[in-house]
């Protein structure tokens, strides 16, 4: 389920929400790579189907903003979620109704805003989203990502699920270019 993840040095910036120009996500230029401790490398090669997926060097399917396999139900929800999202502002929220009373099949991402993140030793823009789905009635998968907001390159991601209290922080150690 889950794929790949990301760490990097946080230092948050001061300028409000207001002022802030809108982002839209967009995949890293073929060839960028990206490598992650703990995790994988992320050889990243292109745009899928829909300007939130990004082929994966090694993987079946595309993912969401480089994040979820959009063959997986989250990966999929976060999709639907950010349909028509971008552009969008720091606050900006978008979700999915629960498909059952129980609430399953619910799903909320926001674009938390902007911070600055450091990638051996270098210092990047990132846009910070949340993002979380309800899987089923005990279950619920959260994912806290920075994207280079420049590139589209991830840099930093926490998955946290309650069921088996499992969390894992991942973070960029080198970035390089195509």
């Amino acid at each position: 389920m889950m794929r790949a993840l990301v760490p990097f040095g946080l230092a948050l910036l001061g300028a409000s929400a207001a002022a802030q120009e809108p982002w839209s996500f967009r995949c890293p230029t073929a060839g960028t790579v990206a490598r992650f401790q703990p995790g994988p490398t992320l050889r990243y090669e292109g745009t899928g189907d829909a300007a939130v997926l990004c082929r994966i060097g090694g993987q079946r399917t595309p993912w969401v903003l480089g994040v979820a396999g959009n063959e997986d139900p989250v990966g999929r929800a976060m999709q639907e979620t950010l349909a028509g999202f971008f552009p969008a502002r720091p606050g900006a929220r978008a979700g999915l109704p629960p498909r059952d009373p129980s609430g399953i099949g619910a799903s909320e991402l926001t674009l938390a805003g902007f911070e600055a993140v450091e990638v051996a030793g270098q210092s990047y823009q990132a846009a910070w989203i949340d993002f979380s789905y309800r899987r089923s009635v005990d279950r619920t998968q959260r994912f806290t990502a920075w994207l280079d907001q420049a590139t589209g390159t991830l840099l930093r991601m926490i998955y946290e699920d309650t069921e088996g209290a499992r969390r894992v922080d991942a973070r960029a150690v080198a970035i390089d270019p195509p």
